[in-house]
């Protein structure tokens, strides 16, 4: 099997499963079962906590996590992963087995994961989707598994082999495919382990970034910048840092002229505006967004319009409250509103909005900006990560 992503095992052990069940036998579909579990678990790197985490469940049942298979099935996967061939699946029984405190599988774990990352940069493994993926994209999570273990399990500001060759190998990959975010992932893993002096990481990064052609996405490119700026910095190249800094928040403002309308483009000035006061060097360019700001705040209200709908029985609501609150004094009325203008159960509300959220998902895909009658933003509401439970912010 030439592809090394964890679907295509689901897929090959879903398979065997169907053709144990036919053949009638139990123990190899029960076995082909435990193993496609395992396999399905999802790897998360890019979120605190328990890197694996759940797929799916509902009121009763749920998908499988590493503590399902603690005691003597992590010891078991923990002697069987180093005999296994195919390096996903070793990579998995390994780190399942180190997730549930069989340490001695953490080093089979690391080998393993850079074994994935250096076939796939290499090309000798097969991209699950050859026409749209990068070899460097794919590199990224296996390397930052990596990189999560090697933390627990080797000396403060050590690498175990071979992670060191395995990241520059990915790294150089990164940089001929042009492959803007994996690089500046990449890229500060080779500045915070001091794998490549400073000053050709960041030479690397502003080059590939200044020959960005223009269907490029901006905030990609703005990352490569970002990767640069840091480098120099590290370098001591200052006047160099700054420079490539400043091109960075350029490439956030770019991306205003890639929406259409005045609301839009606004978000986009408000946040170059953000970025240029961090700096605090900027006083002129800071002046230059707020004057844009405004102009583009003063068309968002030719953008706006209302949508009229009509309420069925609304005069009739309204003749019976009048009527209702007539007859009483200011006190009482007071009072009686009082009464019917109780807030709900915060814990029902939020109940019932993320109930919402999951019915209708794509809403809730996107952060929400909120505009007051004159266009201007005066909130901002965060994007809801369905693998956790949302934040207060979200709420």
């Amino acid at each position: 099997m030439t592809r090394l992503d964890r679907h295509a095992l689901v897929d090959l052990f879903w398979s065997k499963i169907k053709e144990a069940v036919n053949g009638g036998d139990t123990r190899a579909e029960r076995v082909y079962r435990l193993i496609s579990a395992l396999v399905g678990l999802h790897l998360r790197v890019e979120s605190e906590g328990d890197p694996f985490g759940l797929q799916w469940q509902n009121g009763t049942r749920r998908t499988a996590i590493p503590h399902d298979f603690r005691g003597n099935q992590s010891e078991v996967l923990a002697d069987l992963a180093p005999s296994i061939i195919h390096p996903t699946l070793r990579a998995r029984l390994a780190d399942v087995a180190y997730e549930t405190g069989v340490r001695r599988a953490g080093r089979t774990a690391v080998d393993a994961y850079c074994e994935v990352a250096r076939r796939i940069a290499d090309g000798s493994a097969a991209l699950e989707f050859p026409d749209i993926g990068t070899r460097a994209v794919d590199c990224v999570k296996p390397l930052e598994r990596s990189f999560m273990i090697n933390a627990r399990i080797a000396k403060r500001g050590m690498l175990v082999q071979p992670i060191a060759e395995t990241l520059r190998i990915a790294f150089d990959n990164a940089v001929a495919e042009r492959a803007y975010f994996p690089l500046a992932q990449l890229g500060r893993r080779v500045l915070q382990h001091k794998l490549i002096p400073a000053e050709e990481v960041a030479e690397t990064a502003a080059n590939l970034a200044s020959t960005a052609v223009p269907d490029d996405y901006h905030m990609a490119v703005k990352e490569c910048w970002n990767l640069a700026a840091d480098a120099y910095d590290r370098a001591g190249d200052e006047d160099a840092s700054r420079d490539a800094a400043i091109k960075s928040i350029e490439r956030t403002l770019a991306m205003a002229d890639t929406v259409p309308s005045s609301s839009a483009k606004a978000h986009w000035v408000k946040q170059t505006l953000r970025e240029f006061r961090g700096r605090g060097d900027a006083k002129d360019r800071v002046d230059e967004m707020r004057r844009r700001l405004r102009e583009l705040q003063d068309k968002a209200l030719d953008e706006f319009s209302g949508i009229p709908f009509k309420l069925d029985g609304i005069e009739e609501v309204r003749d019976q409250t009048y009527a209702q609150f007539k007859a009483l004094g200011l006190t009482d009325a007071l009072r009686s509103m009082v009464g019917f203008s109780k807030p709900d159960d915060v814990g029902k509300l939020k109940a019932l909005v993320f109930q919402q959220a999951k019915d209708f998902p794509l809403s809730n895909l996107f952060a929400t900006s909120y505009a007051d009658h004159e266009g201007r933003e005066v909130a901002r509401g965060p994007s809801l990560d369905f693998d956790d439970q949302p934040s207060e912010a979200w709420y």
